[in-house]
């Protein structure tokens, strides 16, 4: 059973993220950087520059995904794993060196780069650890909300316990399936109160990303 994950649109006009491992969670492009941002004053510009390209080398490797995971192509996994573990050791140094990165040290898109390394990372301990440093970062602004949701997801699934915001799906006889969700009935309400898309809206955006069937709502086992 291959498992996909999350979607996460935002108000700039995000698109879906993919990320390989044990666990393929869903995800596939950052999202568009404006000018201003762009031009924005940064604490640290060539780490800031660094992070955006490792970004972009992220959803450049996740490219023909879905087509690797329908034709279960070992060696586009093979190869995705092996980027993601080279961008992760990149990512640990930094934060080693300067904690979890902020807006003012590397600006929104590193910031937003840094995060896409960490959901994509195979290192599950590592991401747990993280987990509430992105959780203060969101407290002050430097991570949205939604992006510790999905992290939040990652690793409770990791740790063999239900996730909460309903952002991972799993391939199952040519379907994509919901993994487990505690208190289903609610999990909606969780997802606006940090800023996702309903259930319904989310299985049709991965449906039209992957070219698959989504089921939605879960169907019972």
């Amino acid at each position: 059973m291959t498992a996909l994950a999350r979607l996460r649109p935002r108000p700039r006009s995000c698109v879906a993220i993919v990320s390989c491992g044990t666990v393929l969670t869903s995800n596939a492009v950052l999202c568009a950087i404006t000018a201003a941002q762009t031009r924005a004053a940064v604490a640290e510009p060539a780490l800031r520059a660094e992070f955006v390209q490792l970004g972009r080398d992220d959803q450049a490797a996740r490219e023909g995904l879905a087509d690797a995971i329908k034709s279960n192509n070992a060696v586009f996994r093979e190869k995705l794993i092996e980027g993601d573990a080279a961008r992760t050791k990149r990512l640990k140094e930094v934060v080693s060196a300067y904690g979890w990165p902020t807006l003012a040290l590397i600006g929104r898109d590193g910031v937003d780069a840094a995060w896409l390394i960490l959901q994509h990372s195979a290192d599950s301990a590592w991401q747990e650890e993280m987990l509430p440093r992105l959780q203060a970062a969101s407290e002050t602004g430097d991570i949205s909300r939604a992006d510790v949701a999905l992290l939040t997801d990652r690793v409770l699934l990791h740790a063999g316990r239900p996730q909460r915001y309903g952002s991972s799906f799993s391939v199952v006889n040519g379907r994509l399936v919901a993994e487990a969700i505690e208190d289903e009935i609610n999990v909606d309400s969780r997802r606006a109160a940090v800023g996702l898309p309903s259930m319904a809206e989310y299985a049709l955006l991965l449906a039209d990303l992957y070219k698959m069937p989504v089921e939605w709502p879960r169907q019972p086992k």
